[in-house]
């Protein structure tokens, strides 16, 4: 993750709020305020929580949990622009037809990173025969795009079954066997296929793949899938859900209990039973603790070097707190950031956060992500207060979170597109991309 270390090294030395390092010199913690949330599970193995480097694991048997996360980590923020991400959801055709004239070469600026999805089972199962209606989509969105913006072709979502990853029942009969390998290989040639006709067009291609896993892919899965995709020379992003490893509380002062979860439940909806969302037998030690049904299961591929940026999923957070306040509160994204420059630190390879995961040098960016509205069918900062607390009341606590974060964070995730655009009107917001533009202008992007 890119902090500017001398930035942040003045914010903690003059609030000196966290006490974890000397502010003379060697490590950067990130100051701090109240933040709320997470509930989860662990992969973070036992004698090596945050420690030495991280093992290039390339198989199911291989998985390191253990990392050096530097001040290297931290320097990246101030030679690159923050990151403004937004996620087009092309399943949901009346919307996808009307959005390019909703948005328009302007609202586009409002965006430097695109997630186009999701993948389907027909899709992966098509041996990369592309989806015309998919890529009549692509085309209206990228020629709308300013130069240098990253295109991601989503996969994942909350239908698990459709992806690999079996559970027996309801999952029997899934696509690949569990297999990430084989799973992103398909997903490869759809990204290949699409990236002809695109460069055919004399459009900018798709640099990589957002794995949106939900629903409890193991960790092996997650792994060996990235590990492809990496080698195939494109991009990896992935979207975890943000739980609490040790109990119900995430903190911020000191930092603890987090890791980078694809979800999952408990016995009722898979046969046999899995606990965390996970039912390989090695990941035992993983189960998360204090209740949480939660696994840390993205983080071996992080730790592996084989992530680019983590758009984490703060919304549709429950069952913890951060500092004994609802993840989801206003005020809580500010909490979030402080908690991700953290976990950038050079404090992190020192063994200081012992329940948490770092995040190495390799990771480019840790964006925060945000439902756009209370229509974005995700529970969030706009729908936790609802009716008590008006739309533009919401959007004005983000937005000052974000302003006053900036020296400390890497951008925004945003969920999604059509609630911005099309129906901003059942939301409160008084104008199409109001959200979208708003975090733009406070991350300094926009227009």
């Amino acid at each position: 993750m890119k902090i500017n270390s001398s930035i942040k090294h003045i914010l903690i030395c003059a609030t000196s709020v966290i006490a974890l390092a000397s502010c003379g010199g060697g490590n950067d913690v990130a100051s701090g305020g109240a933040v709320t949330g997470v509930t989860s599970a662990s992969a973070v193995s036992a004698g090596g929580p945050n420690g030495a480097t991280a093992n290039s694991a390339t198989s199911n048997s291989a998985v390191s949990t253990s990392v050096t996360s530097t001040k290297a980590a931290m320097d990246r923020i101030g030679q690159n622009s923050q990151k403004s991400s937004i996620y087009f959801d092309m399943t949901a055709v009346g919307d996808m037809s009307n959005l390019p004239n909703a948005i328009g070469s302007s609202g586009m600026k409002n965006y430097n990173m695109v997630m186009f999805g999701a993948m389907s089972a027909t899709d992966v199962n098509s041996n990369g025969a592309i989806n015309p209606t998919y890529l009549g989509y692509m085309k209206s969105i990228i020629s709308l795009e300013s130069p240098g913006t990253l295109n991601f072709y989503t996969v994942g979502g909350g239908t698990t079954c459709s992806y690999g990853d079996p559970r027996g029942a309801p999952c029997n009969g899934t696509l690949f066997t569990g297999n990430g390998t084989i799973f992103a290989n398909a997903a490869i040639k759809q990204v290949q296929a699409y990236n002809t006709a695109l460069n055919a067009a004399g459009l900018p291609q798709l640099v990589g793949i957002d794995l949106e896993l939900e629903n409890g892919h193991c960790s092996a899965f997650i792994l060996d899938a990235a590990t492809a995709i990496k080698s195939a020379n494109l991009k990896v992003s992935i979207a975890p859900q943000i739980v609490s490893s040790q109990s119900n509380l995430v903190s911020t002062s000191p930092q603890n209990n987090v890791w980078y979860s694809s979800g999952g439940g408990t016995g009722t909806n898979y046969n046999p039973p899995f606990v965390g969302g996970c039912q390989d037998p090695s990941m035992s030690v993983y189960w998360g603790k204090g209740g949480s049904p939660a696994n840390n299961e993205y983080y071996p591929a992080i730790a592996a070097g084989k992530v680019d940026y983590i758009q984490t999923q703060l919304y549709n957070q429950y069952g913890y707190t951060i500092d004994g306040t609802n993840p989801m509160a206003l005020g809580s994204l500010a909490k979030f950031a402080q908690i991700f420059s953290i976990l950038s630190s050079s404090s992190c390879s020192n063994g200081s956060f012992p329940n948490s995961s770092c995040v190495p040098d390799s990771v480019s960016g840790v964006l925060l992500g945000e439902a756009v509205n209370n229509q974005a069918g995700a529970g969030s900062e706009f729908t936790v207060s609802v009716p008590a607390v008006p739309y533009l009341t919401v959007l004005n606590s983000l937005t000052s979170d974000i302003a006053n974060s900036l020296p400390i964070m890497n951008g925004m995730m945003m969920w999604q597109a059509s609630a911005d655009w099309l129906y901003f009107n059942n939301a409160g917001a008084t104008s199409p991309g109001q959200t979208s533009k708003a975090f733009a202008k406070s991350l300094g992007i926009a227009n």
